[in-house]
Order: structure tokens, then sequence, then C-alpha cells
């Protein structure tokens, strides 16, 4: 009682990918790198960003805590309202840097599909090239335009802010008065 293992490769031949060229290794490896490259770099963006909202967090929280110990009536709606205010302003800059930083991306694929646009030989290709770089274009404005908006309406909350304050102040000198009239 003899076990035979069978073998698998009795009678086939080993068939082996064509051998690379150097050349075609390289650019193999060069398309590699690029693509770890941005893989990497977006990780790096969204840890950066998660690590700005944590801080930002973090000092939300240091922030409300402090505020907890204040137990004066003028004082803690004073201390809120310039709470609110930094918050809003904080949202603000964060929105505007945000779009910066698109931007920034935005000019890079540009720069890139202008040269693929000067790089090609089909002409439908070109003009879609041409026409992409339009829209991002278009979007950069956007951004620009919605950064203009954002510090338009940053200016009216300094208004309102001022206003909410002089409210307040008006609020307890009036109780004050009040107090030294009974």
């Amino acid at each position: 009682n003899e076990k035979k293992s069978p073998s698998n490769n009795k009678g086939k031949t080993n068939i082996s990918a064509p051998e690379k060229t150097p050349k075609n290794r390289e650019a193999e490896q060069s398309n590699n790198d690029l693509e770890r490259a941005k893989s990497e770099y977006a990780k790096a963006l969204e840890e950066s960003e998660k690590n700005n909202k944590a801080l930002l967090d973090a000092k939300q929280k240091l922030i409300d805590e402090s505020y907890k110990i204040v137990q004066e009536g003028k004082q803690k709606e004073w201390d809120l309202e310039l709470q609110d205010f930094a918050n809003k302003q904080a949202l603000i800059k964060q929105e505007n840097d945000a779009k910066l930083a698109e931007n920034i991306k935005l000019q890079s694929e540009i720069d890139k599909l202008s040269k693929d646009a000067s790089d090609t030989k089909n002409p439908q290709a070109k003009k879609l090239f041409l026409e992409t770089i339009d829209k991002k274009k278009d979007q950069q404005k956007q951004n620009l335009e919605l950064i203009k908006e954002n510090n338009k309406l940053e200016d009216q909350m300094l208004q309102t802010h001022g206003f909410n304050l002089l409210k307040i102040e008006e609020k307890y000198q009036t109780l004050e008065y009040q107090k030294k009239a009974e």
C-alpha cells in the first residue's frame, strides 16, 4: 500500500511573465511612488484636520470649564458673549483657511491639467482639459468670494457683538439702579 503523492507539475511547463525592461520597471516604480506619495499626503491632510479639530475642541472645553467658575451674573453673561463671538470668529477663520487650502490644491490640479492639455495630441481631450481648467478656476473664484463674504460677516458680527456687550452693561446698570432705589 504505497501512497503516491500526485505531482502537480508533471507535464507542465512554467510560463513566466515577460521580463520587464529597466525602463518599464523605472516607470512602474515612478507611478507606484507617485500613488503612494499622494496617498500619504491625503492621510497627512486628514490627520492634520483631525488634530486641528481636536485642538479646537480641547480649547473650547477649557474655555467652557473656565466659565463654570464664574458666578456673578454680569461677568458670566459678558464672558459668554465674548466666548460666543470668539467661537464664531474661529469658525469663520477655519472655513477661510479650508477654502485657501482648497485653492492651493485646485491650483496644483490646474497646473497638472495645463501640462496634460499641452502634451495631448487629441483635440477633444485638449478641449476637455481646458474646460476642466476653467471650471477649477471658477471654483477658485467662488472660494475667494466666499472668503470675502465671510470677512463681511465677521465685520457685521463684530458690530453685533459690541451691541450685545452694551446691552449686558445696560441691563446690569438698570438692575443696580433698581436695587439702590429699593
